[in-house]
């Protein structure tokens, strides 16, 4: 429901267990560029419509970690399982 929710902002939404006090975090994937990589990269290009579209799709490697036993995670749950539809819920 996450990713739906996200779109093409995070790659995927996966369970972790490394957070205590934060509900999720943005990991990069694997082979994902880091952040200041993406920004060099960015800078780099030019206007050419290649160039854009490699720096559209390399912005899209995070991961989001949601921690489920966080209370707002929790609470994001049961909103989503009483009333998907709502506003609240999108």
């Amino acid at each position: 429901w996450l990713k739906k929710q996200l779109g093409e902002r995070v790659q995927k939404v996966q369970v972790g267990d490394r957070l205590v006090d934060s509900p999720a975090t943005l990991v990069q994937g694997e082979w994902g560029m880091s952040p200041m990589m993406q920004r060099y990269m960015k800078s780099q290009t030019t206007s050419s419509a290649s160039d854009s579209a490699f720096a559209i799709g390399s912005r899209n490697q995070a991961i989001l970690e949601i921690t489920p036993s966080h209370a707002v995670i929790k609470q994001l749950k049961s909103a989503m399982e009483t009333a998907p539809d709502a506003d609240e819920t999108e």
